[in-house]
């Protein structure tokens, strides 16, 4: 069983100055699990895509542990070998542009 870590921008890890200004910026995101066709597009198919993690709180350590296991008694997505997976996602965004399905 293998596992990926997606681990949520926030303020202990990463962080951006504003332009001419020492201000530091919180940043955003947010990690979909897609079809080939919606990474190829670079965009999000709300019916067939499932959403693993929205960043929203960047003050607080917020992660997705993807677990690659062919059966699952949970709600997580089952992956079967040999078959190709793809994610996308839309960072370093300010808060209102997460919600945005297209990249």
């Amino acid at each position: 069983m293998s596992k990926l870590i997606f681990v949520c921008p926030n303020t202990a890890t990463a962080v951006t100055k504003l332009v001419s200004s020492n201000v530091l910026r919180p940043l955003y995101e947010n990690l979909w699990l897609v079809s080939r066709q919606s990474y190829e597009r670079c965009e999000v198919n709300q019916t067939t895509d499932i959403k693993l993690i929205l960043c929203d709180d960047p003050f607080h350590l917020k992660y997705h542990t993807v677990i690659f296991k062919k059966y699952s008694a949970s709600v997580d997505p089952k992956f079967e070998p040999g078959k190709d997976y793809y994610f996308i996602g839309k960072k370093n965004q300010p808060l209102y542009a997460i919600f945005n399905i297209l990249s």
